[in-house]
């Protein structure tokens, strides 16, 4: 257990060091300032195993991760320039509050992890992130005898083609262990959960006014994250989507997408409507933000493109995307409408296990109040959850799997992406953010 900690706390310092040494003033965010440096760090850590596995040489992964971090965490405490940028540790009375709700809720978290320590890998968890992170492991990296256990025939690995960044911080923990982790490979990609509270209850901390807002923020994981034991792609992706709703880290968050899931980069599809949007009917000045949103969209493309042009090298692809959606939409799609419509409302709109009700409850709030949908703090994230959900059900619709396996294997799991913004938007509804507060920079 010391070693996963370690491993962890390693990808916390890159973070917080690459953040500092680039100017990043993180007191300026808050709680999400710790957020930002946990994501910082899991994709330099991430990028760091990638270079190391195609140099099939992956023990430097763990020298050059952990020199950096000593490094970094040197600067930091000799320069003052530095440590001036850290995220601030101090309580102030106002946010007393706040922040114990925030210790509880992270303690909730953190014993939940500990009570799952023993869950068993079993389904996607086994066979598709840790199932590629113990065959890198096997082979050494990522030449050419890991490629052919790639081979859908070995059955080795579901789904090689998803996006590396879950896998490749599973294989970092696996790179400092002893023996055989086993479970503990989960603990980084648990750690996204934490890091999203952190960001959602400090976004609605200044988008909000008190403890209704942070109410709101707390209600997804106490139910939905809390109970789910498997470290699935699907929090990171939750995290990302929530993390472009603010513009200071909306390249970042755009970057987390794409990288974590293949809906991430479909989201970032429907974002672009959202913010069109937001831009044409919201009270937006929206003008300043354009280059922010360009570079995450530039950052993006070029991660995109690096992911699919490994797939192509190797021969992969995506069953669900290659089969046709279209054709399928049109000749299956009408059949399964009133199958998805029946499993959407009963295992997740009022299924208190996944918290979606609070989409039904953000959807009444603004019809209550129309006036905040012409606010972008309101507007964005409606406009990207509905339009995040819709974009999910075609491909309910046209899968080339049979719906109803397809929906238990999937289906809460998937929608489970939007929830945090979802959660942002009901609580800046509800707290009279689209009327009286200005945008958050």
């Amino acid at each position: 257990m010391v070693y996963v900690i370690l491993s962890c706390a390693q990808i916390l310092v890159v973070g917080l060091g690459l953040c500092v040494a680039c100017g990043w003033d993180l007191r300026l965010l808050g709680l999400r300032g710790p957020a930002v440096a946990w994501v910082v760090g899991s994709l330099a850590v991430a990028a760091v195993v990638f270079v190391a596995g195609l140099l099939e040489c992956l023990v430097a992964a763990r020298a050059v991760v952990g020199l950096s971090s000593v490094l970094l965490g040197m600067l930091i405490v000799i320069r003052p320039v530095w440590r001036a940028r850290l995220p601030r540790l101090g309580i102030r009375r106002t946010d007393l509050a706040c922040t114990t709700v925030l210790v509880i809720v992270g303690a909730w978290l953190v014993s939940g992890w500990v009570y799952q320590s023993d869950y068993p890998l079993t389904g996607d968890e086994s066979r598709i992130w840790a199932a590629r992170a113990a065959v890198a492991q096997e082979t050494g990296g990522f030449g050419v005898s890991y490629e052919a256990l790639l081979d859908p025939e070995l059955q080795r690995v579901g789904h090689p083609d998803y996006p590396p960044l879950n896998p490749l911080l599973q294989l970092w923990v696996m790179l400092g262990a002893d023996g055989d982790p086993g479970n503990l490979t989960r603990l980084p990609i648990f750690l996204f959960d934490l890091a999203a509270l952190f960001f959602l209850v400090g976004l609605l901390g200044v988008r909000t006014r008190g403890w209704l807002g942070v109410l709101v923020a707390v209600g997804p994981f106490l139910t939905m994250w809390y109970g789910s034991p498997t470290a699935s792609s699907d929090r990171l992706v939750a995290l990302g989507a929530l993390m472009v709703m603010d513009c200071a880290a909306f390249p970042l968050g755009l970057a987390l997408m794409v990288c974590a899931k293949h809906e991430g980069a479909a989201l970032a599809v429907v974002l672009v409507l959202a913010l069109g949007i937001t831009r044409a009917v919201g009270r937006s000045d929206d003008a300043s933000r354009w280059k922010r949103i360009a570079q995450g969209y530039l950052v993006a493309g070029v991660l995109l493109a690096g992911i699919w042009g490994w797939n192509a090298a190797c021969g992969l692809s995506n069953d669900v995307v290659t089969s046709g959606l279209l054709t399928r939409l049109v000749e299956d799609g009408p059949a399964r409408a009133g199958p998805l419509i029946e499993s959407l409302w009963e295992d997740f709109l009022v299924a208190p296990a996944v918290s979606a009700l609070l989409l039904l409850l953000a959807v009444a709030a603004s019809i209550l109040r129309p006036s905040s949908m012409r606010h972008p703090d309101v507007l964005l994230p409606a406009c990207f959850a509905l339009g995040g959900s819709l974009a999910f059900c075609l491909v309910f619709l046209a899968t080339p799997h049979g719906f109803q396996w397809h929906w238990d294997t999937a289906g809460p799991r998937v929608f489970s992406q939007l929830t945090l913004v979802t959660a942002l938007w009901f609580g800046c509804v509800i707290d009279g953010a689209g009327s009286l507060r200005p945008r958050v920079r």
